[in-house]
């Protein structure tokens, strides 16, 4: 007996075939969040090097830019006060203010600038997205302390250069001249350097992001199509095994019922709307096979009972045959009696007639005697035509025996009655039989007594 199973590997699901389709469903829907999440967590590293170029790097370039450019002025507005001193003639006192307040006030931007530099680089510290940001930032925060503390100095040295000029000490200013342009140069030194170092990490930071964004792109092309091979693929393994393949397996084994195949089996393991449909299927099986027994029984049933009944027939017609046999041979027997009595009986009416004649010729004196044995002899041919009419009567009897002895053989009850006027007619024949002995008997007495006359 062939087994079909449902459900194939470890698949043993429990839920409805509108909770797999949806599990399918579930799996694609798994699979595009992963790439979107994938998606979005390259697009938020991106965006947070996006925006720490943009919010950071940028903006300390542009403020190590100013400082630098503002550093520069401050140069050129020394180098012009300078010229304008006594160190440099020609100069009128109201020019040298006007040039001292320039330089004050640049003075104060860069210091300023500076200031807000290191507020930034503290905060790039802060939100760093990486160990390599972090150490650059560290690094530019030490430069502009650095920066800070010689343009404090700077600061300081141009203004006492300042004092001594107003107060016509140019030798002085002279003597330190020489220092201050060292600091100038080493502080322009240091900001161009810096700001060098901060413009090429900018570019690298967008490089990087850059090659982020196409990486990114790459990789959620990469995810994309792997999600989408293994969705497709799960989803197919999952329906073939849990939906498509125990279906095909149920209408198989149902094709295989509705062709009257009752050895098909179901293994039934789920408990979805196929699971059902199994048990169904094993239900309506049990049922059809409950029927088939049945009906094989009634058959069997209906071909004993056919046997039985042709046997009882057989029986029936062989007692019948053998009573009718009896019947007709019994029938047929006292029929032979009685014609062999009557032709006794005509033998001995014939040789009294004889003798008669015999008497009536021998002696007229006889005649009274004669005419009574004329008498006896009419009687007895009376008797003699009543035998023959009786025997005739006799043979339609048996005749109409045999008759309804067929008809027995077609109707049991017809039997009985036939049986009954058997009966009537061998009694008959019995009364008959006795008359005729006793006719015969009557024509032996008369005979002796004509004789005895005669």
């Amino acid at each position: 007996m062939k087994a079909i199973k449902l459900g194939f590997g470890s698949v043993q699901v429990g839920s409805s075939v509108m909770a797999k389709l949806l599990g399918i469903v579930a799996i694609c829907l798994a699979s595009t969040i992963v790439v979107a999440t994938i998606g979005i967590w390259q697009m938020v590293k991106i965006g947070g090097e996006i925006e720490a170029v943009a919010e950071q790097d940028m903006p300390l370039t542009e403020v190590i830019s100013r400082i630098t450019t503002h550093q520069l002025e401050q140069a050129i507005l020394l180098e012009r006060m300078l010229r304008m001193s006594g160190v440099t003639p020609r100069a009128t006192e109201a020019e040298l203010l006007e040039v001292e307040a320039a330089f004050e006030k640049l003075s104060k931007k860069v210091d300023a600038e500076i200031l807000e530099g290191e507020h930034m680089a503290e905060e790039a510290i802060a939100h760093a997205h990486s160990p390599e940001e972090r150490a650059e930032f560290e690094h530019v925060l030490e430069v502009l302390t650095q920066i800070e503390h010689e343009h404090k100095s700077y600061h300081d040295h141009a203004v006492e250069i300042f004092e001594l000029t107003n107060q016509g000490r140019g030798y002085e200013a002279a003597e330190l001249v020489h220092n201050i342009e060292e600091e100038e140069d080493k502080l322009n030194h240091e900001l161009e350097a810096l700001l060098t170092e901060i413009e090429t990490f900018t570019l690298e930071a967008v490089r990087t992001a850059e090659e982020h964004e196409k990486a990114a792109i790459k990789q959620m092309i990469v995810v994309s199509i792997l999600s989408a091979v293994a969705g497709f693929a799960v989803a197919i393994w999952f329906t073939r095994s849990a939906v498509a393949r125990p279906l095909g397996t149920v209408v198989h084994a149902l094709n295989r019922l509705a062709e009257g195949d009752t050895s098909a089996q179901v293994d039934v393991r789920s408990r979805d709307e196929i699971g059902q449909v199994a048990r169904a299927f094993e239900t309506f099986k049990t049922k059809t096979q409950e029927l088939k027994r049945m009906e094989e029984e009634r058959a069997q049933e209906e071909a004993r009972r056919e046997e039985e009944k042709r046997r009882q027939m057989l029986e029936m017609a062989d007692a019948f045959q053998s009573a009718i046999g009896g019947v007709v041979d019994t029938v047929s027997s006292a029929a032979t009696e009685l014609q062999a009595t009557a032709q006794t009986m005509s033998s001995t009416a014939g040789e009294t007639e004889q003798e008669s004649v015999s008497v009536a010729s021998a002696s007229e004196e006889a005649s009274t005697n004669v005419q009574t044995v004329a008498s006896a002899s009419e009687e007895l041919s009376a008797s003699i035509s009543e035998i023959s009419r009786q025997v005739s009567e006799t043979n339609e009897v048996s005749q109409k025996a045999v008759d309804e002895a067929e008809e027995a053989s077609v109707s049991v009850k017809g039997l009985a009655e036939a049986a009954q006027k058997i009966g009537d007619v061998v009694n008959l024949i019995q009364d008959i039989a006795e008359q005729t002995n006793l006719l015969a008997l009557n024509a032996t007495i008369e005979a002796a007594r004509a004789g005895d006359m005669g």
